[in-house]
């Protein structure tokens, strides 16, 4: 596509692009011809603008004389004419600065990648934490609610608690929850969730004696508590900035969206199909697969956790946005997380 517009309608569309960001106003030809001062007649532009609607670049908002960039446009816009940018020193360090304050393990530093992005932006942030089974067990407190019902506070090394509740399907006394506590901060801290349960078999194919019961009953534990807390965690933050943005400011296309937005483990599938991929990707309007999120943007990448990727860092916002600005930003944010995230190695 990018052979069939001339180097006018290129310049044409990239100012229609700009001004409509700027504005959230169709761009009409004396508009264009006014503000940038083209050596062009506003009957010249409008047949310019009317070959770029043709090709599906742009489109007539209602009965506006002016047009506004489409999904396509966009992604033409993305992919062929916009300059990369960078952040300026003074926000990089700024940002730098941030992530040196003191945090309190993962959450907080994931909380906290999602609210700098959020007020940088001025878009709805979100994040996707590392899933469980990658990271390091460190310890475990479990706690009788009642005869069969315990409260069980997973730990990982790098600070990350998960609450369950498990039914024991039996009378659990106060004693044997601390046996239970113990093998499992003494045998097996230190090993990545995902391979407690494998050690847990492996152990009780071991033993015939007192203790394979209190391994049965850890691995009921186990078994319980891993299976809720694999469905991926995410974080959102800002999502009132989105009521700023004066494409929703129609209520019911602003509810549909807030109610997209609660579906966290949908939200979830849709970002984590993007963590294996390297650098930016940004889904625009229609080219996401979910129908609510129609008139939005996602702009993504993931951040890295020991050399390898552990989870998905991005703005969600309208399809009018600054992308170059951005994309920068959210690249930026990612490698500062991943370098805080090395701490925890």
């Amino acid at each position: 596509m990018d052979k069939q517009l001339t180097n006018r309608q290129k310049k044409i569309f990239s100012i229609m692009v700009d001004s409509y960001v700027e504005t959230a106003e169709p761009v009409g030809s004396r508009t264009i011809a006014k503000r940038y001062h083209l050596d062009l007649s506003p009957a010249t532009i409008r047949n310019e603008m009317s070959e770029l609607e043709d090709a599906g670049l742009v489109t007539h908002p209602h009965t506006s004389a002016g047009r506004v960039p489409t999904d396509l446009g966009y992604r033409y816009f993305i992919n062929y004419l916009l300059q990369k940018e960078t952040i300026s020193q003074r926000l990089a360090f700024d940002i730098s600065n941030e992530f040196q304050k003191e945090m309190e393990g993962l959450d907080d530093l994931l909380e906290k990648a999602t609210r700098i992005l959020s007020a940088v932006t001025e878009q709805t942030s979100i994040v996707i934490y590392p899933e469980m089974k990658d990271l390091i067990f460190s310890q475990i407190s479990l706690h009788r609610l009642s005869e069969n019902h315990v409260a069980a506070v997973w730990l990982s090394a790098s600070g990350l608690t998960q609450n369950q509740l498990i039914d024991m399907r039996e009378n659990v006394e106060d004693e044997t929850l601390k046996k239970i506590a113990n093998f499992f901060n003494n045998e097996l801290a230190g090993i990545p969730f995902g391979k407690m349960k494998p050690e847990i078999l492996r152990r009780l194919s071991e033993r015939k004696d007192s203790l394979a019961h209190l391994y049965h009953q850890a691995l009921q534990i186990a078994e319980d508590s891993l299976r809720k807390i694999q469905a991926a965690r995410l974080k959102l933050e800002g999502a009132f900035r989105i009521l700023e943005k004066p494409e929703f400011q129609n209520i019911a296309k602003t509810r549909l969206l807030f109610q997209a937005l609660e579906q966290k483990d949908r939200l979830c599938h849709l970002l984590r199909e993007d963590i294996a991929d390297t650098g930016i990707k940004v889904h625009i309007g229609r080219e996401n697969q979910w129908r609510e999120i129609w008139d939005c943007s996602l702009i993504t990448t993931n951040y890295k956790w020991a050399g390898q990727s552990a989870g998905v860092l991005g703005i969600l916002g309208p399809s009018r946005m600054r992308y170059g600005a951005v994309m920068a930003i959210v690249g930026h944010i990612s490698k500062e997380l991943s370098h805080v995230l090395e701490r925890y190695s």
